[in-house]
């Protein structure tokens, strides 16, 4: 029983450090694609800087031939500069967002970071939520920890119920007599001790052993119960919050891509001079803001996969 008991403790020990260590791996993936899409996001904020760069020096010449008003030119380099201060704001966050994921990995934080596609990762595939529960149920470390807390506390207490029982001790002693060594039946001589005892007067302190070994048995089997009913809980909400960014990803694509049509053709009209500077502008913003939100949508359902992930243990402990 004692045996079992040590056995036990090691094995809570170890699944906590396991719950630790997986915790440390959903961090460190959270890290890379927060960095991702800042990533993603700077890239984006210096393309549309290039567009209007594009845009001011189309207006300059629309103006020049007397084709646009001075207004347009001017609005185009205000948006301009608007684009360029976002560009700075987005390289700012890429970089900070570098630094704190080389922090997490224990690098230096100058260290440059290789970009992968996410869906290496296998976070494009939404495993049913039925899996994710079984999953989750039978591998989560917090569960096991505690089961083995319950058989170490159910350990405990067969040894303290060992305590009613009396002790027998035998003993072997074998020796020589006389001044020198001689083995034979004359000289040597063996023992056989056989020692019992029972304590009659400790039943009050050996009963209350008992009774909080029981006691903390059923506490570890409550917290168990309500530890699984947590797990089920952190899944369910965890698969539902990820099939909800995964949908938003179709939509977001065909808006985005809706987007780009409308600007490429208000463009190609407002250099024949057939579509106003606002029309422009606005076609231009939109695409802006589906791109955004594209990238946006993308992002947030790899991060609530990697939730999904780290909840219902659907990955192996690796950095990305």
């Amino acid at each position: 029983s004692g045996y079992r008991a040590a056995s036990a403790a090691l094995d809570a020990q170890e699944a906590t450090f396991g719950a630790a260590e997986r915790t440390l791996a959903a961090d460190i993936r959270t890290g890379y694609l927060t960095h991702a899409k800042a990533r993603k996001l700077a890239e984006l904020r210096a393309a549309t800087r290039e567009v209007l760069v594009e845009q001011v020096r189309v207006m300059d010449r629309l103006v020049a031939a007397g084709r646009a008003t001075p207004d347009a030119l001017s609005r185009a380099r205000a948006e301009l500069a608007d684009a360029e201060q976002r560009e700075a704001e987005a390289a700012q966050l890429s970089a900070a967002t570098a630094q704190s994921f080389n922090l997490t990995l224990g690098r230096d934080l100058a260290d440059s970071i290789a970009l992968t596609d996410a869906r290496e990762f296998g976070l494009d595939a939404l495993p049913t939520l039925e899996a994710a529960l079984a999953s989750g149920l039978a591998g989560r470390e917090e569960l096991r920890a505690l089961e083995a807390a319950t058989r170490a506390a159910t350990a405990q207490r067969q040894v303290a119920r060992g305590s009613y029982l009396p002790n027998l001790a035998v003993a072997l002693d074998y020796g020589v007599q006389g001044n020198e060594y001689n083995f034979s039946r004359d000289a040597d001589f063996a023992l056989v001790s056989v020692v019992a005892s029972w304590n009659l007067f400790n039943g009050g302190r050996d009963r209350a052993r008992v009774q909080q070994a029981q006691l903390e048995a059923e506490r570890y089997e409550l917290q168990g119960a309500d530890a699984r009913r947590g797990v089920e809980l952190q899944v369910r909400l965890a698969w539902q919050a990820a099939a909800v960014a995964k949908q938003a990803i179709e939509s977001a694509a065909v808006q985005r891509d809706a987007a780009e049509r409308t600007y490429q053709l208000v463009s190609r009209r407002a250099e024949e001079g057939l579509a106003s500077p606002l029309e422009l502008s606005e076609a231009r913003a939109s695409r802006t803001a589906a791109q955004l939100n594209a990238v946006f949508t993308t992002y947030d359902y790899y991060l609530r996969r990697v939730e999904l992930d780290r909840a219902a243990a659907l990955y192996p402990r690796a950095t990305p």
